[in-house]
């Protein structure tokens, strides 16, 4: 049985904190282990993440392509194989950011308030990077910081945006992208007309998801 908790911030008088005693053979050493079926999830489902700032539709019934992805014994081996049967969680910490220094809290007389409690900067985290390369999946950290550099999102007022949509709600070329500038004076009509070419296909998909309900 799997258990979701979720604790309140480490504040004071908040419920932050949750300790659990799992029973154990004293006698042998403690160790844990990654599980096998969460890992083959894992690495058959990496193709659906994505860290664009757009729309992410996830596979489901009534769309081309696997929508299930309950692992097969096949896929089960594939991983077992990848580790060789060895599924215990290296001891492999390596400290990656400076820790925190709470005199540097208290001076005021050098730091503002605002640089005080400045959110610190993405970091790449090697366990999770030797972690993703022997299960064969992308890094979601690597992935987000390697997208901040090729594109960002500023106040720039020809800032343009691009959205994609899948196959059952795109245009009629498929594949195409599509541009609004947001310095365009028709902005808010191509908007509109757009919208009503994404209710229409959505309305065909759902009478389509209905007819084969039905059948």
């Amino acid at each position: 049985m799997t258990k979701f908790l979720a604790l309140d911030k480490c504040l004071p008088r908040r419920k932050f904190l949750q300790i659990v005693d799992i029973p154990h053979d004293p006698s042998k050493s403690i160790e844990l282990e990654y599980d096998l079926e969460w890992l083959t999830i894992l690495h058959f489902t990496n193709h659906l993440l994505g860290v664009k700032r757009t729309n992410q539709y996830m596979p489901g019934p009534g769309l081309d392509g696997r929508w299930n992805f309950v692992p097969t014994k096949e896929e089960l081996d594939f991983v077992w194989q990848r580790f060789d049967g060895n599924f215990l969680v290296p001891q492999n910490f390596t400290q990656t950011v400076v820790a925190f220094d709470s005199s540097s809290q208290n001076d005021s007389s050098n730091n503002s308030r605002n640089s005080c409690r400045k959110q610190p900067p993405a970091q790449i985290n090697s366990q999770t990077t030797a972690f993703c390369d022997r299960l064969g999946i992308d890094d979601p950290m690597a992935l987000l910081l390697n997208s901040s550099k090729e594109s960002s999102f500023d106040s720039d007022e020809n800032q343009k945006f691009c959205t994609t949509l899948p196959g059952y709600l795109t245009p009629e070329r498929p594949g195409e992208v599509t541009q609004v500038s947001l310095d365009d004076t028709s902005y808010h009509d191509s908007v509109d007309d757009s919208m009503k070419q994404v209710l229409r296909k959505l309305l065909k998909y759902v009478v389509h998801l209905l007819t084969c309900t039905l059948h």
